[in-house]
């Protein structure tokens, strides 16, 4: 654990040189051109933003986190009574820069997983399907399992659950030499979950995105609803790019359905969520803060799209609150929503917290309610939950990490907007 702990400081050493190296190339650069180099931000182990490491079963707190000890990514469950997460021992995925989407579906959990490098094979995205079993409060790695989904890494993949039951996954993949990426769908064919199709680009224009963005999946209805950013397009029309699959229509059927186009109102932040009547919620972030900069142009926004296909927006930060990588949540039985960000943007800092009314959404302005601090000043981000929506019982759990591999978490009790600590609690059974 030691020794991994050491490689992991390393190479945040010398991302940070290497940073610096290719920002002042990018000044040099820019004295001669227009183009803005893309920024990078470092990520912890909650990462990514289109992906969900948390599932609530059985009266607890699920999650998917890294176990320094075995240096593998365990399932951990939350023990309400003891206020700790402890290790099931359940393997996920032995890549220590592996991602995981998680969507818990009982009895069964189904997750995705792969590697951040494009061109290898070892970081291919791998399907998992385990059972719970009640008696023993444990998960089992279903026969037949894993299976090898899609060739190669990617920043993220997401997955969905069709009404139909069949399970969808997107992700977006390096072509060009690492230049430029394609958005790519897949899907289980037939009632055997383990049988997946080759995965295609779906025939709509804006597919070939810039090879900074993301793409993020979600079921509503009878439908299928496919999400993408795209801040490069050929026909130069970058935007967020939203597409409709009706469950049993052939693969090529899909509806374009965008929300917002325009170069400043796009980014690589996608994070979805739909409610029982066929809503969905999409947490975007732009880039105000590097086009046409200012402080009080709409950073964080909240696209809302209704039964009859209508987009509405609410914007929930402003640039100068300096918000990044948010997380929405969904609670119909008191009909509140949640937006957690972190802030300041890019290199972490603290997770902030606002909630609204699900059915006249209003945002506060500013940063919101402190929700998690790392101790020590500690910089954190990459907020994570979960995708299910919230019942009677259920509280919103938040875990957040560092780059430095520790993680953090925070319970919220709905009734009074009451936290279960002050600041947040670190999960001292994780980490690298």
């Amino acid at each position: 654990m030691a020794g991994l702990a050491q490689r992991h400081r390393l190479w945040i050493r010398l991302i940070q040189v290497a940073g610096v190296l290719i920002m002042l190339t990018g000044v040099l650069f820019v004295l001669q051109s227009s183009f803005k180099p893309q920024i990078r931000c470092p990520q912890g182990p909650t990462a990514a933003k289109t992906q969900s490491k948390l599932w609530f079963n059985d009266g607890a707190w699920w999650g998917i986190l890294f176990d320094g000890s075995s240096e593998e990514y365990h399932i951990y469950r939350y023990d309400g009574t003891k206020g700790a997460w402890s290790d099931t021992g359940t393997p996920v995925d032995g890549r220590n820069t592996s991602r995981a989407d998680a969507l818990w579906d009982g009895p069964h959990l189904y997750v995705v997983s792969a590697g951040t490098q494009a061109s290898l094979k070892k970081d291919s995205a791998g399907f998992l399907r385990y059972t719970y079993d009640p008696s023993t409060e444990r998960y089992s790695l279903d026969k037949g399992f894993p299976v090898t989904i899609a060739e190669g890494g990617t920043e993220a993949i997401t997955l969905a659950k069709a009404a139909t039951g069949q399970l969808w996954a997107t992700y977006t993949r390096d072509i060009r030499d690492g230049e430029l990426r394609r958005v790519y769908v897949t899907h289980t064919t037939g009632p055997d979950v383990s049988r997946w199709v080759e995965p295609f680009v779906p025939p709509l224009r804006g597919t070939t995105v810039s090879k900074d963005d993301v793409s993020s999946i979600v079921a509503f209805g009878s439908r299928i609803g496919l999400m993408w950013g795209n801040q490069y397009d050929e026909s130069g029309k970058p935007g967020y790019y939203f597409a409709v699959h009706d469950d049993g229509e052939p693969d090529d059927s899909w509806r374009p359905d965008n929300p917002v186009m325009g170069a400043s109102m796009v980014n690589d932040h996608i994070n979805l969520k739909a409610d029982s009547n066929g809503r969905i919620f999409a947490a975007t972030k732009t880039r105000r803060d590097r086009i046409d900069r200012d402080l009080d142009a709409p950073y964080g926004v909240l696209w809302v799209r209704d039964r009859e296909g209508t987009w509405t927006s609410h914007v929930f930060s402003k640039v100068g609150d300096f918000y990044t990588r948010s997380l929405v949540l969904i609670d119909e039985s008191r009909n509140d929503l949640y937006i957690f960000a972190t802030s300041p943007t890019c290199s972490g800092g603290e997770i902030y917290y606002k909630s609204t009314d699900l059915n006249d959404i209003s945002f506060e302005d500013g940063r919101g309610t402190p929700f998690i601090q790392g101790a020590g000043g500690l910089k954190i981000g990459d907020a994570t939950s979960t995708k299910q929506e919230f019942s009677r019982g259920m509280k919103p759990m938040v875990v957040a990490s560092s780059t430095t591999g520790r993680y953090y978490y925070n319970l919220l009790d709905p009734r009074g907007g009451e936290k279960l600590f002050p600041r947040g609690a670190q999960i001292t059974d994780a980490g690298f």
